[in-house]
C-alpha cells in the first residue's frame, strides 16, 4: 500500500506546465465540442457508413472488421461509438463523441512527446498550435470516417512508448515488470494501429528502430514475447483479412490507373504529384488555409487569376516547413554524430549522461523521420496527383509538430533565456510570431464555414424527414448520398446505386442495397431515382433522361431539398407499393 501510495504522490504532481498543458486540452475540447454541436463538418457518406456500422454492432450484435465494400481500414471507430449509441442515442454527435476522445488522448501523448523529446515549454507551444486548425485538419478530428484520428493517436504514443523504453535501457533487473508491460503497450498499439490503417507504417518502422538500438539486450528476455503477444492482442483482427496491407497500398499507390497510362500521362501525373503535394497538401495539412481551388493550381486547370498568387503563398508556406524539417535534422543527426565520435575518440563506453544525450538526438532524428516517410509516400503515391483532397494522407506531419518548431524555438532562445542581442533572433522571433498569426488567421477563416456547414447539415435532415412523409422508404441514389441518407434516417430509408445509365453494382452494404432491388441485373419498376442538382448530378440527370426517353420510361419529377427526385409513373397498384395512399 505504501509502494502506491508514493507512485500516486510522484505522478499526482501537477505543475504549472501541466496546468497550462490542461487548460489548453480542455480549450481545444470546448472548441471542438461547440463545432460538433452545430454539426461541424457535415456528414458524408464515409461517415455514414461508419455509422451504419456502430449500429450494427450496437443493435445487431454484428462484428465487423473492415470498412463496408473494403477489405482495409479497421472500424475502431464503429466500436467505440456503440456504447455512446446504446447509451444516449443514435445521432451524428454521438458519432463523433469517440473522436473527441481520441483527440483529447492525442494532444496528451503530444504533450509527453514534447516534452521528452525537447522541452516542456516547446510541447506547449505545439499544444496551442494543435489546438488550431484549417477546416482540413478539422474534418480529420473530427468526422468518424476511419485511419486519420488513429494515425497520429497511435503514431506519438509508439514514440512516446519507445523512447521510454530506450531511455530505461538496462534497468532490467530493477523494473523487469514494468518495462514488460511498455513492450505489451507498445505491441498492442502497433497491432491495433496497423489493423486501423497502413498510414501508421512509418511510426512503427522508427519507433521499432528505435527500441532495436537501445534495448537490443533484452531480446533473450521475456521482452519480445511480451511484444509479439501485444501485437496479437492488439492486430489479431488483421489475420482473418491477411491480404489487407497488401490491398491497402496497392488502393493508395494507384497500380490500376497506371496500367494503361502513356508516358504522357505519366510525366503530367508526376508534375500533379509535386504540386498536389507541395502547394496544396501540405500547407493544408499545417494550418496554411489555401487561398485558392485545386483548380486554379499548374496542371490541375487553365491558369487563372488565383494561380500565381496561391503558387507563390502555399509553395512558400511548404518551403518553410521542408526548410525547418531539414534544419532539425540536420541539427540532430550533427549532435548525434558529435556524440557518437566523442565516444570513440575516448575510446571508452558513454556514462548515464551522456548515454541519454546520444538517445535524445537519435529519438529526436527518427521522429523527424517519420515527416520525411509520410511526405515521400505521399509524393510517390499517384493517389496525391490524381485526387489532392486526399490530404488525410498527410496527417501524421502533425506529430512532428514539436520537431518542426524546434529551430525556430532554439535561435529564438526561447527555451532558455531570452536574448535580444543578434538578428538572428529577431528574425526568428518574427517568423515565430507569423507562423502563429497565419494559424490563428486560418482558423478564423475555418470558422467562416461553420454556419454553412449547419445549414448543410439542416438541409439533409429535412431532406430525411420528407422522403419518410412522402412514404419513400426505397430509393435509387448515388453513394456520396445514399450511405448519409441510410444513416441520417438509421435505416428507415434504404438506397442502391442507380442501375442505369451506370453499372449496377458498388453498393458498400450489399444486404440493404438488395431490399431495393433483390436482383442486381434487373432493376426494380417500383423504386424512384433521386440525384443532387449540383454540376456532377446535373449530368447524372442528362444521362437518367436520354435513357429513359431511348426506352420509353416515365417519371414524374420533384425538386426536394436541393434534390431531383423521379418518381416512376407504373400501375396504381405498383405505385401503392411506393408511395401508400
Amino acid at each position: 500500500m505504501l509502494h502506491w501510495q508514493e507512485k500516486l504522490a510522484k505522478y499526482g504532481k501537477i505543475g504549472p506546465y501541466g496546468l497550462t498543458a490542461s487548460a489548453l486540452i480542455l480549450c481545444s475540447l470546448i472548441f471542438r465540442l461547440i463545432l460538433l454541436a452545430l454539426d461541424y463538418p457535415a456528414v458524408n457518406s464515409d461517415e455514414g457508413t461508419m455509422g451504419i456500422e456502430a449500429m450494427h454492432i450496437a443493435f445487431q450484435g454484428q462484428h465487423p472488421i473492415y470498412l463496408y465494400g473494403q477489405n482495409y481500414m479497421g472500424v475502431l471507430e464503429a466500436y467505440l461509438a456503440a456504447p455512446f449509441f446504446r447509451l444516449f442515442g443514435v445521432s451524428e454527435f454521438t458519432l463523433r463523441l469517440d473522436m473527441l476522445i481520441m483527440f483529447a488522448l492525442f494532444l496528451l501523448s503530444m504533450y509527453w512527446l514534447g516534452s521528452l523529446l525537447y522541452s516542456k515549454r516547446l510541447a506547449l507551444l505545439s499544444l496551442g498550435l494543435l489546438s488550431l486548425a484549417t477546416s482540413d485538419m478539422l474534418i480529420q478530428q473530427l468526422r468518424a470516417v476511419g485511419g486519420a484520428i488513429e494515425t497520429i493517436l497511435f503514431g506519438s504514443l509508439l514514440l512516446v512508448v519507445a523512447y521510454r523504453l530506450a531511455a530505461s535501457a538496462g534497468r532490467l533487473q530493477k523494473s523487469a515488470r514494468g518495462r514488460y508491460w511498455l513492450y505489451l503497450a507498445w505491441g498492442f498499439c502497433a497491432g491495433i494501429a496497423l489493423w486501423v490503417h497502413i498510414l501508421v507504417l512509418p511510426f512503427v518502422l522508427t519507433s521499432g528502430v528505435l527500441i532495436l538500438i537501445f534495448c537490443y539486450r533484452e531480446w533473450r528476455s521475456a521482452a519480445i514475447p511480451c511484444l509479439l503477444l501485444g501485437l496479437l492482442l492488439g492486430g489479431f483482427l488483421l489475420i482473418p483479412g491477411y491480404s489487407a496491407l497488401g490491398n491497402a497500398l496497392s488502393t493508395q499507390g494507384g497500380g490500376a490507373v497506371l496500367s494503361n497510362a502513356s508516358p504522357a500521362d505519366l510525366v503530367n501525373l508526376v508534375q500533379k504529384q509535386f504540386v498536389s503535394t507541395f502547394l496544396w497538401g501540405i500547407p493544408l495539412t499545417t494550418w496554411f488555409q489555401p487561398i485558392c481551388a485545386t483548380t486554379d493550381l499548374p496542371y490541375y486547370g487553365p491558369t487563372t487569376a488565383s494561380t500565381l498568387s496561391c503558387t507563390l503563398l502555399q509553395g512558400a508556406w511548404s518551403a518553410g516547413y521542408v526548410l525547418l524539417l531539414c534544419s532539425s535534422l540536420l541539427m540532430a543527426g550533427t549532435a548525434g554524430w558529435r556524440l557518437w565520435r566523442q565516444r570513440q575518440a575516448d575510446g571508452q563506453s558513454f556514462g548515464e549522461v551522456e548515454q541519454q544525450k546520444l538517445l535524445t538526438q537519435i529519438a529526436r532524428l527518427l521522429h523527424l523521420l517519420t515527416a520525411v516517410m509520410v511526405i515521400g509516400l505521399y509524393l510517390h503515391s499517384p493517389l496525391s496527383g490524381l485526387k489532392p483532397v486526399s490530404t488525410r494522407y498527410l496527417v501524421g506531419l502533425l506529430v512532428a509538430t514539436p520537431g518542426i518548431l524546434w529551430p525556430l524555438w532554439r535561435v529564438t532562445g526561447l527555451g532558455s533565456r531570452l536574448s535580444f542581442k543578434t538578428s538572428t533572433g529577431w528574425l526568428s522571433r518574427a517568423a515565430l510570431v507569423l507562423v502563429i498569426l497565419v494559424v490563428l488567421a486560418s482558423t478564423i477563416s475555418t470558422l467562416t464555414t461553420v454556419p454553412a456547414a449547419y445549414a448543410q447539415a439542416q438541409q439533409q435532415q429535412k431532406l430525411v424527414q420528407d422522403l419518410l412523409k412522402m412514404h419513400i422508404t426505397r430509393v435509387y441514389l448515388e453513394y456520396w448520398t445514399c450511405y448519409r441518407l441510410l444513416f441520417q434516417s438509421q435505416e428507415q430509408i434504404l438506397c442502391a446505386r442507380p442501375p442505369y445509365p451506370q453499372v449496377v453494382g458498388g453498393d458498400r452494404y450489399s444486404p440493404d442495397a438488395r431490399a431495393v432491388q433483390a436482383d442486381p441485373q434487373l432493376i426494380n419498376p417500383t423504386i424512384p431515382f433521386m440525384f443532387p442538382t449540383d454540376k456532377a448530378g446535373q449530368t447524372e440527370i442528362t444521362a437518367f433522361e436520354h435513357y429513359n426517353l431511348q426506352h420509353g420510361k416515365s417519371f414524374r419529377e420533384y425538386m426536394l431539398d436541393s434534390m431531383a427526385l423521379f418518381i416512376p409513373i407504373v400501375s396504381s397498384q405498383a405505385q401503392r407499393q411506393v408511395i401508400p395512399a
